[in-house]
């Protein structure tokens, strides 16, 4: 079982530095407060009883995790698992006040870090932030057929004003990082709100590297998606699959900028910035992003016929077309006033990357 750990005082904080526990720890409540574990190596053998390797809920508040090992941790019946699970399940709000700098958080299943409050009781968590970490080898549950919230790298549920910076986020069969919501409900009642992700890298995820589902008011900015491949639960074998970064379920108020999008390590069967359908145009801002892949395959041309992105404050959709030489041209059509002409232009694409005048089209 794993280990419950007692916390310290505001003026005097408990410390646990170097230790070893291979069946897991937990900080639970107000008691396991004003904890910092200093690299220490967590974990959970995922043939054993179900749960996070590293649990933290309930109460538990101000807690640094520094450096360290974290890797392990089955699913349990309460949806709980991963190599770090942080929730405030019963608290409304809550502000944990918790930074994770520097761990490995891996090999697990569900998510290398879970960050959940309780949308079904309208419950958030907020001041949580993730720094500097490497998150990788996360794996589904193969015995779920939808793989619903399975294999994320970093999972966030019913979260605001957290922060996600500087990681390394890969092998994970569903997604890199996910910002997920109440989707019983349309549009979600409790979505995630006003987080950053920033500065992070992300390769190698079988739906989107990262998506926000039903976000509002998040941004992801300076953030290098490297492409790569998705894990099929068909063939068991990486393959070619996904995008970049995918908004959805009624997302709005979100702000993509400054990224970059290669496929350097595999390319995309979708847009590398995919916007679903059932997100309203211009509701979100997407803007200065670079796409450094190459658009030679009809089928890529495709893929991005009619998208609709803002660019300058503009609704615009955006369609590309080959020619046999290569070329890719690039066709802005003006959705907020119809009545305007419409702008093309023939681009040659260099290194695969494609501009309209000194703006990058994603």
């Amino acid at each position: 079982m794993p280990e419950r750990l007692t916390g310290g005082t505001p003026d005097n904080w408990r410390v646990y530095e170097g230790l070893s526990y291979p069946d897991g720890v937990e900080l639970v409540g107000s008691n396991s407060s004003f904890v910092i574990l200093l690299n220490c190596i967590v974990g959970r053998l995922l043939d054993g009883v179900p749960g996070p390797a590293c649990t933290i809920r309930d109460g538990a508040h101000d807690i640094l995790l520094k450096g360290g090992d974290y890797s392990g941790g089955l699913r349990n019946g309460d949806g709980m698992g991963g190599a770090l699970w942080v929730g405030g399940l019963n608290y409304s709000d809550f502000d944990l006040r918790i930074t994770v700098d520097g761990i490995k958080a891996h090999d697990s299943e569900v998510a290398g870090i879970n960050a959940e409050g309780n949308a079904y009781r309208g419950y958030y968590i907020t001041g949580l932030t993730v720094r500097n970490c490497e998150v990788y080898r996360i794996w589904g549950n193969p015995d779920e057929v939808s793989h619903e919230r399975t294999g994320v790298g970093i999972y966030v549920f019913t979260a605001h004003d957290c922060l996600f910076e500087d990681n390394i986020v890969y092998d994970c069969t569903m997604s890199g990082g996910h910002e997920d919501c109440d989707t019983d409900h349309t549009p979600p009642l409790y979505p995630c709100r006003n987080n950053v992700w920033r500065g992070n890298q992300f390769w190698n995820a079988a739906m989107s590297l990262l998506e926000f589902e039903g976000s509002v008011g998040s941004s992801a900015f300076n953030n290098l998606f490297r492409g790569g491949a998705g894990w099929n639960w068909v063939t068991g074998k990486w393959e070619p699959y996904g995008n970049g970064i995918c908004l959805s379920w009624y997302a709005h108020d979100n702000l993509v900028r400054d990224n970059t999008l290669t496929d350097e390590l595999g390319g995309y069967t979708g847009p590398p910035i995919d916007v679903r359908d059932d997100v309203e145009p211009g509701a979100n801002v997407i803007e200065n992003n670079t796409v450094n892949r190459p658009f030679e395959e009809e089928k890529d041309m495709a893929e991005f016929t009619l998208k609709e992105l803002v660019l300058n404050e503009r609704i615009v959709q955006v369609a590309l077309e080959s020619e046999e030489t290569g070329e890719a041209y690039l066709i802005v059509r003006d959705v907020t006033n119809p009545a305007n002409p419409v702008e093309a232009g023939a681009i040659s694409v260099v290194d695969g990357k494609v501009t309209l005048g000194a703006l990058a089209i994603p």
